[in-house]
């Protein structure tokens, strides 16, 4: 019997290390990789698609594609990563742009806008989806990025690749 309580609590050990270093690696290498290819995403899928002409972008400043906009969760093996840029204040009157005097929009996150297409309500275009982040997580998997950055992430952490 003691070997069995021995065996289950070596492994039990090993699992609880293996999980740590997973998530560890999930919240640093593995977030910016993430991050990084979301940026990218979001300067050819979004930006890449019109010039708009109704308000300035923000761009890397504030924008959809500042990365500091992108927050991170991780948890149970697990990283969660979402864009919370709020909508833009400012509009164009004249080639001058001026705070909205209330959001038509009514305030919010702009991503779900970009990626699900909106109508402008004040008479501009209608903006066509764009699925930034579900490009950017195809790219991700097909590229190779998600198992290299989780193998180069665990030998950085003392694991061996084989």
């Amino acid at each position: 019997m003691a070997r069995v309580s021995s065996y289950k609590s070596l492994l039990a050990t090993v699992k609880k290390h293996v999980e740590a270093s997973v998530n560890d690696v999930l919240a640093n290498e593995m977030t910016d990789t993430i991050k990084e290819t979301i940026s990218e995403h979001v300067q050819s899928d979004v930006y890449g698609a019109y010039n708009p002409k109704h308000y300035m972008r923000r761009g890397d400043v504030g924008g959809l594609g500042d990365i500091d906009n992108l927050h991170s969760e991780v948890g149970n093996l697990t990283l969660t990563v979402e864009n919370f840029t709020a909508l833009n204040p400012y509009r164009d009157v004249g080639n001058t742009y001026v705070p909205w005097p209330e959001s038509p929009w009514g305030g919010g996150n702009l991503s779900p806008m970009i990626i699900n297409g909106y109508s402008h309500p004040v008479g501009g275009p209608y903006n066509a989806p764009r699925p930034y982040m579900e490009k950017a997580n195809s790219s991700l998997h097909s590229s190779g990025k998600i198992s290299r950055t989780l193998i180069d992430g665990m030998v950085k952490r003392g694991f061996k690749k084989k």
